[in-house]
């Protein structure tokens, strides 16, 4: 039966865990699933300075890119619309978690027959430029659909921060003839502007192999309680930011083993048990480690050694480590380091194993 091993002077000497930080609820963001994790933007009634155009049978299908939820794009303009120059600008505030892995842009002019009444169109995040749009209207725009698309490049992606991100789209308007009007549902001609962006975003959770006080002691006797102290270090390699995932802990051996209960890790690691009726297992989730970030804690395994498993006066000590990240399968690309083994080698007096030589 599993005896549990109490070292309580050992304790003291271990790492602290890592220092908290502020923490977002990724579930209640209209615009982000935080099970792909995959964020959808499009042009709304929420972005600042904009206002819905009702453009009747051209309003543009809800999003989904197959996914569960649908998200809403509507083309935008200001508040009022008349015949003379406009210049406008739509900010959107987004909080996302890092850099993405890979992204898509879209941005086109309202519907309108006979040429698009516009000047320019952009779209930037944080100052980045993701495109430009052409005048819309004389013989230069013949061969322009009146939208582009297309993949972020690098730069762009590269601009995106965890947390608070803006994305801004300008346009300006032609003036208009005397006899026109900004929408005419009968031409068509709607003024107006749509966009959107898609981001997928991809962390790589990496476990360091267990960093232990011992990984050999000699003349182990039979019955004997055998202490080691150590610290488990997880880090992300990005590019984005690991939304969520589990650690597992376990201690196993030649005997009884157990962790001895230190105070559980704090933030990035969060709902941490020692798991009742499995003495050697510990459990923590992790949450909004960054790109870049490591973390660690630190903990105090033990066996008592039983000398009838021992082969050649050797028996061990085995620590486990193995980190499960949550989401799709693009989110842990590289899930071969997400587990880490080491062996302490336990000897008797006298023994004849290589590993104890």
């Amino acid at each position: 039966m599993t005896r549990r091993i109490v070292l309580a002077a050992l304790a003291g000497s271990l790492l602290a865990p890592a220092a908290a930080a502020a923490q977002v609820d990724w579930s209640r963001l209209s615009y982000f699933v935080d099970t792909q994790p995959k964020l959808i933007l499009g042009t709304d009634a929420t972005w600042s300075g904009a206002k819905v155009v009702n453009v009747g049978r051209f309003t543009p299908a809800d999003a989904t890119f197959g996914l569960t939820r649908s998200f809403k794009r509507r083309y935008i303009w200001g508040p009022s619309c008349g015949r003379s120059v406009e210049r406008r600008r739509f900010t959107k505030t987004i909080l996302v978690p890092g850099r993405p892995s890979s992204g898509t842009f879209n941005l086109g002019y309202g519907p309108a027959l006979g040429g698009q009444p516009f000047e320019s169109a952009s779209m930037g995040v944080n100052g980045e430029t993701v495109v430009r749009l052409p005048r819309g209207y004389g013989k230069k725009a013949a061969r322009f659909p009146g939208y582009r698309t297309g993949n972020l490049p690098r730069r762009v992606l590269d601009a995106f921060r965890h947390g608070s991100n803006t994305v801004e789209i300008r346009a300006t308007k032609a003036k208009l003839q005397a006899v026109q009007r900004c929408n005419d549902r009968k031409l068509p001609r709607y003024v107006g502007v749509l966009g959107d962006l898609t981001l997928d975003f991809q962390g790589d959770v990496k476990l360091a192999p267990p960093q232990l006080q011992h990984e050999l002691i000699r003349n182990v006797t039979n019955g004997q309680s055998i202490p080691v102290g150590g610290v488990i270090q997880i880090t992300n390699a990005g590019p984005s930011t690991a939304l969520r995932g589990d650690i597992q802990l376990s201690v196993r051996g030649d005997g009884s083993s157990a962790l001895v209960q230190l105070p559980l890790p704090g933030p990035p690691f969060h709902a941490c048990e020692y798991v009742p009726h499995a003495p050697g297992v510990l459990k923590c989730e992790y949450r909004d480690l960054r790109a870049g970030q490591s973390a660690s804690f630190s903990f105090l395994a033990g066996t008592q050694a039983n000398t009838g498993f021992f082969a050649g006066g050797a028996g061990e000590m085995v620590i486990e480590v193995t980190a499960y990240p949550r989401g799709a399968s693009t989110f842990e690309p590289f899930a071969a380091d997400n587990r880490q083994v080491k062996r302490v080698v336990l000897c008797q007096a006298g023994a004849t194993a290589p590993a104890c030589n």
